[in-house]
């Protein structure tokens, strides 16, 4: 399993990645962003279903009000805060999110939920924004980097 900074230091273009829960979350949002990114914390004690997960990420990278709280429109506003991150001169949006694994062993459902939105992530990386997924947990999430290739 890669360090966050291992991470941070290799990509310039994002991607989901599985990464170890040293050094603090703290220190791995300093990192990112002393490397460029727009960074947010998603804290997997309140990621525990789809809504709130998607009230997390909103709430990290500040999304607009008009956010409508789906699949479709998280890619849209990542897209969007990727983008904006770019045109201010910084690499793109980078979400570290802690815990990550209370999600996938909450149900089935919400496994599917954590792979839908690494899946997401990595969709926005082929199509050239510049999305950066560092999930902090057990390597029972190594499973979404592969599944988001990268």
């Amino acid at each position: 399993m890669r360090t966050a900074r291992e991470v941070l230091l290799q990509t310039s273009t994002g991607g989901v990645y599985s990464v170890g829960r040293h050094p603090g979350a703290e220190k791995v949002l300093q990192q990112a962003a002393a490397a460029g990114w727009r960074a947010g914390l998603l804290d997997g004690r309140r990621t525990l279903n789809k809504e709130s997960l998607l009230r997390e990420i909103a709430a990290a990278l500040a999304f607009p009000d008009w956010f409508g709280h789906n699949w479709d429109a998280l890619a849209d506003c990542l897209r969007d805060a990727s983008a904006a991150a770019v045109a201010a001169g910084g690499k793109g949006v980078c979400l570290v999110w802690t815990r990550a694994d209370l999600l996938t062993a909450a149900s089935v459902d919400t496994t599917g939920e954590a792979e839908t939105f690494a899946g997401i992530c990595a969709e926005l990386v082929a199509d050239g924004s510049p999305v950066l997924l560092l999930a902090r947990s057990s390597s029972r999430l190594a499973a979404l980097e592969t599944a988001a290739g990268s």
